[in-house]
C-alpha cells in the first residue's frame, strides 16, 4: 500500500500536458456527477447512498447542496493539481467514474 501511495503522488516525470488533461477531466466528472445526482434525487431523496449528503439535503435542499459539494471538491482536485499530484486527480477521477457516473448512468438506462 506504500508503493502505491508513493506511485501515485510522486510528482516527477509527469507531463504538464498529463495534469492539464487530468484536472480537465476531474472538473467534467464533477459537473458530470453533480447534474445526475440532481437529476436523480429529483426523483426521490431516498436514492442517495452517502448520509452527509443525504443528510445536508435535507436540511439544505438539494441544489445548494449538489452545488457546494461539487465545488468543494473541484476546489480540492485544483488544489492537488496545483501540488503537481496529478496521478491522484486521475486516480480520483476514475473512482468518481467507476462508483458515481456509472451507477448513476445504470439507474437512468433501466428507467
Amino acid at each position: 500500500m506504500a508503493r502505491v501511495w508513493q506511485w501515485l503522488t510522486m510528482s516527477g516525470g509527469q507531463s504538464d500536458e498529463f495534469g492539464k488533461v487530468t484536472i480537465f477531466v476531474f472538473v467534467l466528472v464533477q459537473g458530470l456527477d453533480g447534474a445526475f445526482t440532481y437529476i436523480g434525487i429529483s426523483s426521490g431523496i431516498s436514492i442517495e447512498a452517502n448520509p452527509l449528503m443525504f443528510w445536508l439535503m435535507s436540511m439544505l435542499g438539494l441544489g445548494f447542496t449538489v452545488i457546494v459539494a461539487k465545488l468543494v471538491a473541484v476546489g480540492f482536485g485544483i488544489i492537488l493539481f496545483c501540488l503537481g499530484v496529478h496521478r491522484v486527480v486521475a486516480f480520483l477521477t476514475a473512482i468518481y467514474f467507476i462508483f458515481a457516473l456509472f451507477p448513476w448512468s445504470y439507474l437512468f438506462l433501466i428507467r
